[in-house]
């Protein structure tokens, strides 16, 4: 299971309610981003986005967004002012 690798170091509880709740048929897609240390690559902000299939499988993709500016600060860096 995804959560025990590394020794449980994989076990996001934000991710595991994700995934938790479209097993239990509450929703088909979910998104959730998490902050944090991860071991050999350091601190990451990652967006995980699960889908449920029709078998009871869970589709995962991980998205990289560390670096990446967030909306709030795309939107505050076009009202700097150079006075």
């Amino acid at each position: 299971m995804l959560f025990d690798l590394e020794g449980g170091r994989r076990n996001l509880p934000p991710l595991r309610e994700l995934m938790q709740e479209l097993l239990k048929g509450g929703q088909k897609s979910s998104t959730v981003e998490i902050n944090g240390e991860f071991p050999r690559v350091g601190r990451k902000r990652l967006r995980f986005k699960a889908t449920a299939t029709k078998k009871s499988f869970i589709l995962l993709a991980v998205q990289d967004l560390t670096g990446a500016a967030r909306p709030a600060e795309r939107a505050g860096a076009g009202n700097e002012s150079g006075t």
